[in-house]
């Protein structure tokens, strides 16, 4: 039932349409090939043409009675009127060629031949015989183009036939534009992709081929683009890899079976005690082998062709969506090294792009890439390593490389010349974190390597991979004391003399931070101490001070002498000049001063230049280390240095006594107690300590400030209570002054708000600092240092004794009735 509702749905809603083609002869068979045409239409319900197709095919019509006494004419009508496909008017042109076949057939001469056909030819062939087969070979042309379009519509074996044709032509690249201006040959091509991939991985491969011809070329992009081509690509990439996978699993469970069955045996033998035939086993894994590598050519070519299409980045992202990278991450287990090196490219594209990481990550690409390093061929290591440049820019990427297997075996690739550059800028990202690069400096094979080749460098600037990671990994204490051994220092400071390489000298920098380096470097502190006179441009003067600064100059024999030798302090000074410099350099002069200033000697020196203070009328005033203090008051990192430099010149006499007696400089400490910088705070603390030991008149002004600071909130609590006592003698003042003069109470007087302008926060807190007497100018002796006065102050405030106006109110009990109403309940 269901087939014939197929059929009359078919019968109503398609309409067939055959045109006869040519005709002619067959050149392998006595036959006659009649081509034709057969367009088939879709229609829709109302009977409109909706949709249209076209098939070529070609009917053979064999001639097994031709002989020499055969009759053409009669022949020739009968197959007329045999075949529907041959109109009458053709009759003469078919007489011709059974004509043709006829004598052709009488001189044996027919392309092929039944001896052509068969299979196995013997060896013997003789030499004509093998030059008739080559001349015989078919040689593709553009002229036969549509013969092989129509070809592709006869089934696989043809299509595969047609494919293999076109292929040829499609590897000239100048017949690409006339092939892909055919309408219906690249549809077609995905069609059958699309049809075929199942039954036949011959057609397969001819049709990507000719796709990866089209794709070398941008120009032709949008026409494959257009046709879906990559959708289908994508489809056979994931069938293939499905079959491998299922493959490889009935491998192992047959292995597993027939291990399992031969635990039994004592030998190779079989229980007949015949040797074992192992002639199967050999065709069976032979025959595996040419499945893996076709199928792997397969694999190459649509790949290949992704990437040539993935130019276009929307396409990219479009194929991307569709699991590209899961399908690309299994590519890099294969065993073939042109199918790893393409993927590994591929991926390396791909990875640009930060939403393809997560992807890479959930196939653990570091995983995949470890059995690569180091020991794949060059091209492919040196793929794996290009990818896993690009990855290690990620954070999660890094911990992967840090946490796993994979740094070691990268610092191994640092004994092959060859591939340090990708190496280098490998290990430069994960020394990026602190962690990485705890672990890289755990090999000492890292810090001996980077030494000899900073050492060994030839070229005038080190090259920014290598420079890059010395810089960081000198960051480390272990590694720079290894970088540093024997004569290390010295050599690349006579480099740094001759390049005035910037990189280097930020390494320098890096190395003399710890402790074991920087003594290395101080002998030669006067060399220093010259080169950053005579360098040029504020980058190297920066680095080169920040060097200097590190040298631990107050350990150094005879620096005074040295720097006076040097002129290296007028050569700060100048550099304090406003505008001068930068505020980099200028935060490096600063910090290189407080390191001279440790040593008593240039102390001295340090304020008998002037580079400390000079008085405020003289000329350089500004420039100086005291000026720094207002200038750069908002710049944490330069008041901490600044102060850092007070603190050593305050423990030096001579500096000390004159900065006391002549500039502000405890006030300003006093101010810094309260920064909210906490360094800050700390230093200028020290700093006051070192004051308060040399000059008791401070001391006894700075324990007072500590203490005020210290019991804040006490302080703060003493004086709430202290001004609610003086407003409620303030009401009793102004109560019994209205009762005196007769007046009626304003209760205005007792608001708050009006005390609040005449009681003065400071004033009070003066008062509970010092012990001085507070005197209210408006209620005079009201208040004094033991507290208010009471009535009796009142009363003489007003000119009349308290104790005079009980007896005009009848006695204390009258008295103190009338006050209790007067102040409105206040006095009790």
């Amino acid at each position: 039932f269901a087939a014939r509702f197929s059929m009359e749905s078919e019968a109503r809603y398609m309409r067939r349409k055959v045109k006869a083609g040519k005709i002619e002869a067959d050149p392998d068979e006595c036959a006659l090939l009649v081509h034709y045409e057969v367009e088939a239409t879709v229609l829709g319900e109302l009977g409109e043409p909706m949709l249209a197709e076209r098939e070529q095919k070609t009917q053979k019509i064999k001639l097994k009675t031709l002989g020499a006494d055969s009759n053409i004419a009669r022949l020739a009508e009968e197959i007329v009127e045999k075949c529907k496909l041959i109109p009458e008017t053709k009759i003469g042109q078919v007489e011709l060629l059974i004509r043709e076949l006829q004598q052709r057939e009488l001189r044996g001469d027919r392309r092929g031949g039944k001896e052509k056909k068969k299979k196995g030819d013997k060896r013997g062939e003789s030499k004509g015989e093998g030059e008739s087969k080559g001349e015989e070979a078919e040689t593709p042309t553009l002229d036969k183009l549509e013969s092989y379009v129509e070809a592709m519509y006869d089934g696989t074996e043809a299509a595969t036939q047609a494919t293999s044709m076109l292929l040829q032509l499609s590897r000239s690249p100048e017949n690409l534009e006339t092939l892909i201006s055919n309408e219906t040959l690249v549809g077609l091509l995905a069609r059958l992709l699309k049809e075929e991939a199942k039954r036949s991985m011959d057609l397969s491969i001819n049709i990507l081929y000719i796709v990866y011809a089209f794709s070398s070329f941008s120009q032709f992009h949008p026409s494959l683009a257009q046709s879906g081509i990559g959708a289908q690509i994508l489809k056979v990439i994931d069938l293939e890899v499905k079959r491998h996978a299922l493959r490889e699993h009935e491998r192992k469970s047959e292995g597993a079976h027939n291990g399992a069955a031969d635990a039994d045996k004592v030998d190779d033998t079989d229980r007949g005690g015949k040797p074992k035939d192992k002639s199967g086993d050999k065709l069976a894994e032979k025959r595996h082998r040419l499945i893996v590598r076709k199928q792997e050519k397969l694999l190459y070519v649509c790949f290949h062709v992704l990437l040539n299409l993935s130019e276009d980045h929307e396409l990219e992202r479009k194929l991307t969506k569709k699991n590209l990278v899961g399908l690309l991450a299994p590519m890099l287990e294969r065993d073939n090294q042109e199918l790893r090196v393409l993927s590994l490219v591929f991926l390396k594209k791909l990875s640009i792009f930060k939403e393809n990481l997560p992807a890479l990550r959930e196939k653990q690409l570091v995983n995949l890439l470890m059995p690569l390093v180091p020991a794949a061929p060059e091209p492919t290591l040196v793929s794996a390593l290009r990818l896993l440049y690009n990855a290690s820019f990620d954070a999660k990427m890094r911990e992967a490389v840090v946490t796993g297997q994979m740094l070691p075996r990268l610092v191994a690739l640092l004994r092959k010349r060859a591939q340090l550059p990708l190496v280098l800028r490998v290990l430069y990202n994960l020394s990026c974190d602190t962690r990485a690069r705890a672990n890289i400096a755990k090999h000492e094979h890292v810090a001996n390597a980077l030494r000899k080749q900073v050492i060994q460098c030839n070229e005038h600037a080190l090259p920014l991979e290598l420079a890059a990671l010395a810089i960081n990994v000198a960051t480390h204490e272990a590694a720079a004391n290894a970088m540093c051994e024997g004569n290390a220092m010295r050599h690349f400071l006579e480099r740094l003399y001759q390049t005035h390489d910037l990189l280097l000298l930020k390494m320098l920098r890096n190395l003399t931070a710890h402790e074991a380096p920087a003594a290395a470097a101080a002998p030669f502190a006067a060399d220093l101490f010259a080169l950053a006179q005579q360098v040029e441009g504020d980058e190297l003067l920066l680095e080169l001070l920040g060097l200097i600064g590190n040298l631990r100059l107050r350990r150094i024999p005879e620096l005074a002498s040295l720097v006076a030798r040097y002129g290296f302090i007028e050569f700060l000074q100048r550099q304090l000049v406003p505008g001068f410099a930068e505020d980099d350099v200028l935060l490096e002069v600063v910090v290189v001063a407080g390191e001279l200033a440790a040593d008593a000697e240039c102390a001295v020196m340090l304020y008998r230049t002037g580079t400390v203070f000079l008085d405020e009328d003289e000329a350089d005033a500004s420039a100086t280390l005291y000026a720094l203090i207002t200038d750069k008051q908002e710049d944490d990192e330069f008041v901490l240095q600044l102060l850092f430099c007070f603190y050593r010149l305050l423990q030096v006499d001579e500096p000390r006594d004159a900065l006391l007696q002549h500039s502000q400089i405890v006030v300003y400490l006093l101010d810094l107690l309260l920064d909210q910088n906490e360094a800050v705070q700390r230093t200028a603390s020290r700093c006051l300590d070192a004051v308060a030991e040399a000059d008791e008149e401070w001391a006894e002004q700075i324990r007072q400030r500590r203490f005020a600071i210290h019991n804040a909130q006490w302080l703060e609590l003493v004086d709430e209570d202290e001004a609610e006592e003086y407003q409620d003698a303030v009401a009793l003042n102004s109560a019994m002054q209205s009762m005196h003069m007769d007046v009626p109470l304003d209760a205005s007087q007792l608001e708050p708000d009006e005390l609040d302008d005449e009681y003065s926060p400071t004033m009070a807190n003066a008062h509970a600092n010092y012990g001085e007497a507070y005197r209210n100018e408006a209620y005079g002796d009201a208040y004094d240092g033991d507290g208010y006065g009471g009535a009796e102050y009142a009363g003489e405030y007003m000119g009349d004794s308290c104790f005079g106006m009980r007896a005009d109110y009848g006695g204390d009990d009258g008295y103190d009735d009338e006050m209790y109403r007067a102040s409105g309940g206040m006095y009790q």
